[in-house]
């Protein structure tokens, strides 16, 4: 059997990842997870990168245990920030302690998955501006500290907001906006409250997207 060049696979291997494409989020999802992506979520992937290219949102309608939240809001955001660690990235979730967990969950996939330290080394947290429930900023190692800043915004990295927060208004993600599971059993109990979060949607955070930027997935089982 002849010897395998290690060094020449991971390189191969990390050019696909860096290319930003379904077949290159595969990867960096089976390596950082441990796990293969599944068909369905290999299409999720289709989906988004086709509705970007029209400049346009994605929803996906997801069964339950069908793997949504970690594969969209947890894998996919965390390797949007990895090719695009300038960006603003937010998460809205039906609660604000809801979006904050999965705002952590991504922070330490940025902090401790080996698969980061491979793929995106020079990214890296940028604690002392900010790595809490607020919000989770990075940096790139590789430059300049004052050059850094110069090419990003005031907001978090990547933060998590509950549908209702008032700290919604002002924010603009230009990286992504993932909308996930923004129902439960209350804002659909009547048409009324369902109005009510489709006002919300709407009027305050469908306009805080860069149209042309910005990366809109929503996410999330019908409840009605």
């Amino acid at each position: 059997m002849p010897n395998v060049d290690l060094a020449a696979v991971m390189d191969a291997t990390k050019e696909v990842v860096l290319s930003d494409c379904p077949d290159g989020f595969a990867l960096w999802y089976t390596a950082a997870s441990n796990r293969p992506l599944p068909k369905h979520g290999y299409d999720w992937i289709q989906d988004i990168y086709g509705a970007k290219e029209e400049n346009r949102g994605e929803i996906i309608e997801a069964f339950r245990y069908s793997w949504k939240t970690t594969i969209i809001t947890n894998y996919f955001l965390a390797y949007r920030i990895g090719l695009e660690p300038q960006k603003t990235n937010i998460i809205i979730q039906v609660k604000d302690e809801t979006a904050e967990q999965t705002a952590k969950k991504v922070a330490e996939i940025i902090e401790t998955n080996p698969a980061w330290k491979v793929f995106f080394s020079t990214v890296v947290p940028d604690k002392p501006r900010g790595w809490a429930n607020k919000g989770y900023y990075v940096k790139r190692s590789d430059m300049d500290y004052g050059e850094w800043l110069r090419q990003t915004g005031r907001d978090p990295t990547v933060v998590g907001y509950g549908y209702t927060s008032d700290s919604l208004i002002g924010k603009h993600p230009n990286g992504c906006l993932v909308i996930d599971d923004i129902h439960n059993h209350e804002n659909t109990a009547s048409r009324k409250e369902l109005d009510n979060c489709l006002a919300i949607l709407t009027s305050t955070i469908l306009p805080t997207i860069d149209p042309v930027s910005t990366w809109m997935v929503m996410v999330g089982t019908p409840w009605v």
